[in-house]
């Protein structure tokens, strides 16, 4: 059979318009009957309204029409329940993609190897605790003891002053979603938050440091929150994050003899 040009063109142009009143929510396989009462879930999409529409806000598909052999309006009750479920696992799906895409549109990280390595992130802890300059406690939160007082001292204020400058809302403590899902839970030996905080890191010390602590070096401006300002944080200090020594290689020195 020989089909000419012009007769291929209005084939070509008459699928283009079906297709055109399918997008635009006419009914692809038929019309079928109306039900009397909600919810109306749409047989394409899965969406509930509470009020009978016109076209799906899910899909655009026709209220009333016939969709892979399912009438809008005289499903059973079971087949409902069913597109209900499809319409949550649909939503679910996009919010994970939104989410990946949102993560890919951050600036790639590398765990730093405090997060990952006991010993390091111990040393550099104890580091910080017992430089003069760092003094970062107090070492128990439920017994801090005199340590209150001295950095108020320090800092020229009162302890109840003090204790509202503390880790959880310095500039340094990180607490984005790469941190917190992928870093921090990786290896540690006490909870990532308790009865008094949350563990971020320390991108000053490079040390998971907890929230209701403090240091002298403390700069307002925090917590970090974003992966995006991770990663801003990571390049100026990469090289420290990464580093597979302790800062302080010395530190226990007078303890191994």
């Amino acid at each position: 059979m020989r089909i000419t040009r012009r007769k291929l063109k209005m084939i070509i142009e008459t699928f283009l318009l079906e297709e055109k009143k399918s997008a635009a929510g006419d009914c692809p396989e038929g019309v079928g009957k109306k039900q009397s009462s909600g919810p109306y879930v749409c047989p394409r999409c899965g969406k509930s309204h509470d009020k009978e529409p016109s076209v799906c806000g899910g899909c655009n598909l026709k209220y009333g029409c016939k969709y892979n052999g399912y009438d809008w309006g005289t499903a059973p009750k079971d087949q409902k329940k069913k597109n209900e479920v499809q319409h949550k696992m649909l939503q679910e799906k996009i919010k994970r993609r939104r989410k990946k895409k949102k993560r890919r549109g951050s600036k790639e990280t590398q765990c730093p190897t405090a997060t990952l390595d006991i010993s390091v992130n111990t040393a550099n802890r104890d580091r910080a605790r017992k430089l003069d300059w760092i003094m970062y406690g107090p070492l128990n939160v439920e017994f801090p003891g005199k340590y209150w007082k001295k950095i108020a001292a320090k800092w020229g204020t009162s302890p109840k002053a003090a204790k509202k400058s503390n880790c959880g809302n310095c500039v340094a403590f990180d607490r984005s979603p790469k941190m917190v899902d992928e870093c921090i839970p990786a290896i540690t030996s006490e909870p990532v938050a308790d009865e008094f905080g949350v563990l971020g890191y320390c991108w000053m010390h490079h040390f998971k440091c907890h929230s209701a602590r403090t240091c002298n070096t403390w700069a307002a401006g925090g917590p970090i929150k974003t992966d995006e300002a991770s990663g801003e944080w990571f390049d100026r200090n990469k090289e420290g994050a990464l580093k597979k020594e302790p800062i302080d290689t010395d530190l226990y020195k007078d303890d191994a003899g």
